[in-house]
């Protein structure tokens, strides 16, 4: 198969049960066709190797092949390597832990003044800084890519309410990771970009990681994907948010990423060079034993530590974090016991468990029954086929009172019938279509980026149901007034 790479004894982390390379690709392709999932591209990693390595389907609409060396946005993967930045300049001497975020960007502030004191390196490391999920969300369509993105990003939280004294609980925000960024480019004296490739791309060959998706697409990038009721379609000119830079949207391929997952289960070094202490590594990997808030697998995401999540995963403790933006859903996976790790990086924001498959079949058991995604907004396309029936039956009644007006209803009862009960449904429709709204959980500006196709129907009904509601009530109410 194009792509496929085995780079080391075909052993799985378990030594009875040999690696199946058979069974990966066959429930891999398998749950990208139930995901509707254009392109994917798999690592494992283990004991200081590439165990195996592969890509899947096509990266972009002219057929191109995925490779293990395509190049994909991580999302929220791009995180501990954020962390891992921090940590190096911890060890440099250049950064404290546990010191206030002020030592180090004295500007930094958020609504409350004497909280922003507060906030030290490690609650934002740890996600414990009291900023909420919902702050981290409100900048995902801001396409700014100017070298002040970052900074102005940022200031932006001077207008933002912790709604968690810093350090008591751990929610999930993505500025927290973009005032780390900040930190890492004020105190190395470069850009945060400059400094992720000197100091970790380039020492571990990530020689197809890339902070700028300019630079990325040059050299051959996935195209991201976004699916319209099921059906994926190419979207390449989505906001690149460079303000969440650290957070959210690094690039790298299967394979770079491989050498970055063995420099963490390696103690921090890649075969002759080392990024960092194991001490270091340690500390990024210890959970900070604050219950994470809204996240409803406990299972899996039972703990945070430093740009990783910790929990249980196909009944295996490991530290894991997903990654998606609006075309692309990733996901990397640690088992630090076993030395062994797995990358899958996909070029569609589509719902899939290619990660706790695989790592179900490294363990020595069948993977997990595939299962049909229902697409969002699937079940909402028989509304409009509904309001256009309803559409052409009220305009054949409306027809039908004009040119015999000897039909229309004379009495009161009559009347408020033929004008209530059509308002009353399209009230009905408003109605549910805000309920539909309210259980996405977005800011519609990010909605119409992640899931376009049912909220951009969902709006069309909302609307057309106001408009044909006014229209027609109006014109009935003149034709039934005149009724004799």
């Amino acid at each position: 198969m194009p792509g496929m790479t085995i780079l080391a004894p075909v052993v799985c982390a378990d030594v009875d049960h040999p690696l199946d390379s058979n069974a990966i690709e066959a429930f891999v392709k398998a749950e990208m066709r139930a995901g509707r999932i254009p392109g994917a591209s798999v690592a494992i990693v283990r004991d200081g190797g590439i165990l195996y390595q592969n890509g899947f389907g096509v990266a972009s609409p002219d057929g191109r092949s995925v490779t293990p060396q395509t190049a994909f946005i991580l999302g929220s993967v791009s995180k501990s390597i954020t962390a891992l930045g921090v940590m190096q300049l911890v060890e440099a001497g250049k950064i404290d832990l546990d010191a206030p975020v002020q030592r180090y960007v004295p500007w930094f502030r958020v609504a409350d003044e004497d909280a922003s004191r507060l906030v030290t390196v490690r609650h934002l490391l740890n996600q414990t800084s009291g900023l909420p999920e919902a702050a981290g969300i409100k900048g995902l369509a801001d396409g700014d890519t100017s070298d002040g993105a970052l900074e102005r990003h940022v200031r932006l939280l001077a207008n933002e309410p912790l709604t968690r004294p810093p350090g008591k609980a751990m929610q999930y925000c993505n500025y927290n990771y973009a005032v780390l960024g900040l930190i890492i480019q004020t105190v190395a004296g470069t850009s945060y970009e400059d400094y992720i490739q000197r100091n970790i791309f380039t020492p571990l060959d990530m020689r197809h990681s890339f902070t700028s998706q300019k630079a990325a697409e040059k050299q051959g990038m996935a195209t991201g994907y976004r699916l319209w009721f099921g059906i994926p379609v190419a979207a390449p000119g989505l906001p690149f948010v460079r303000g969440l830079l650290p957070g959210g949207y690094l690039i790298s391929s299967a394979e770079d990423m491989a050498h970055y997952l063995i420099a963490h289960l390696n103690g921090g070094r890649y075969l002759d060079r080392s990024i960092l202490s194991p001490e270091g590594m340690a500390e990024l990997h210890r959970v900070s034993g604050v219950r994470p808030l809204g996240f409803h697998n406990a299972k899996s995401y039972a703990g945070y530590a430093m740009g990783w999540f910790a929990g249980e995963m196909a009944g295996v403790q490991v530290l894991h974090h997903g990654g998606s933006t609006p075309n692309f859903l990733t996901h990397v996976v640690m088992e630090p016991e076993k030395r062994q790790g797995i990358v899958i990086l996909t070029n569609a924001f589509a719902s899939n468990r290619l990660a706790e498959g695989v790592l179900t079949l490294l363990s020595g058991r069948p993977a997990p029954a595939v299962e049909s995604h229902r697409p969002l907004g699937v079940d909402w396309l028989p509304l409009p086929l509904i309001q256009i029936v309803a559409f052409l039956f009220s305009l054949w009644a409306l027809r039908r009172w004009r040119r015999h007006p000897e039909n229309r209803t004379r009495t009161v009862w009559g009347k408020t019938w033929r004008i209530g009960l059509p308002l009353l449904l399209d009230v009905a429709v408003v109605g549910w279509v805000a309920q539909q709204f309210a259980g996405i959980e977005l800011p519609l500006k990010i909605g119409l980026l992640y899931v376009p196709g049912p909220l951009i129907l969902l709006m069309a009904c909302a609307a057309f149901a106001i408009v044909w509601a006014l229209i027609r009530t109006a014109t009935s109410v003149q034709l039934l007034r005149s009724a004799v």
